[in-house]
């Protein structure tokens, strides 16, 4: 069978989830599925994009475990059950923090241009940015890290304003992939980043000295449904494929 017959087949009716896979195991972009779309498709193939998507849409496996990452801010960020699947709209938290660190360097008027690329496992570079006072002590503090990409997306549009890092979660499992997704994201860089397993803020008793007299960065997205809206509106393959600690945080 050809990419361009199994495409076209009616019973696959989620088209969307069919090109994903067909782009995902054969390792194409969109448009190289479109350019390709006459090769034929060995067994193999074939057998792994049907049996992914009737995991899919028959069971309701969410695409982004199916696959294994999700695209975030022009990245694929490893995730699976343990972690929340980040929604495009979180992309949004991204710039609002881009935009205040430009205006703290702004308004401390020590700022100049330089060149400061951070060198990243998928090729790309950051342009040139501002660079402070090599002195000055900023640190971004990533509460409820999931699989990192608040943290990491943040590190990465903003190479030199970060002196350390902290990555918090509860969850030790979601940690991991947190520091998976770093190690294979950024691959050249000047700041430490910390992986702590806590409670919110904690970990704070045990590592204020790495903060005290620095500016913080903050960032997070806590649980924040009570659980009765979560039981009676959250869509069930939500319910029952995604972790509910990120969803509801408990009673307080």
């Amino acid at each position: 069978m050809t990419i361009e017959h199994l495409i076209s087949d009616p019973s696959y009716k989620e088209k969307f989830v069919l090109q994903k896979l067909i782009c995902y195991f054969l390792d194409y972009s969109k448009e190289e599925m479109r350019l390709h779309a006459s090769q034929e498709l060995s067994s193999e193939q074939e057998q792994k994009i049907l049996t992914t998507y009737r995991d899919v849409v028959d069971n309701n496996k969410p695409l982004e475990y199916a696959l294994g990452f999700v695209e975030f801010f022009k990245r694929k960020f490893h995730v699976d059950q343990h972690t929340l699947i980040p929604r495009p709209e979180t992309e949004y938290m991204i710039t609002a923090v881009t935009e205040e660190i430009d205006r703290l360097q702004i308004a401390d008027g020590r700022w100049q241009e330089t060149t400061c690329k951070l060198q990243t496992t998928d090729g790309m570079q950051q342009a040139d940015t501002k660079l402070g006072d090599k002195g000055s002590c900023n640190v971004l503090l990533d509460i409820g890290t999931g699989c990192g990409v608040l943290g990491i997306s943040v590190l990465l549009q903003n190479p030199c304003f970060f002196k350390k890092a902290i990555f918090t979660d509860i969850s030790d499992k979601a940690l991991s992939v947190a520091q998976q997704n770093y190690e294979i994201l950024i691959r050249d860089h000047d700041f430490p980043v910390e992986f702590i397993v806590s409670d919110l803020l904690s970990f704070l008793d045990d590592a204020r000295h790495n903060i005290t007299g620095c500016r913080v960065i903050l960032v997070g997205n806590l649980p924040y449904i009570p659980e009765k809206t979560f039981d009676e509106n959250v869509a069930d393959n939500v319910k029952k494929r995604e972790p509910k600690m990120a969803f509801v945080g408990g009673d307080d």
